[in-house]
């Protein structure tokens, strides 16, 4: 997934996204502050919910 976050690029040759997941039915998995493997078991959507919110407040934050 870090060959298409960094494959992509703006008009300028610049990093155009910041931040990549994949959804996957296994555990949390974090290899860096932008790339990230998520839990997406069916049978456990809190998991999942847990690290969107994580996510999103970072996203959102106002700096």
């Amino acid at each position: 997934m870090h060959t298409y976050r960094d494959a992509i690029r703006d008009e300028e040759g610049k990093f155009a996204v910041k931040y990549a997941a994949i959804l996957y039915p296994g555990s949390h998995q974090s290899y860096s502050q932008e790339l990230e493997a998520l839990p997406a078991n069916p049978k456990h959507p809190e998991k999942l919910e847990k690290q969107l919110d994580r996510i999103l407040n970072i996203a959102l934050e106002v700096k």
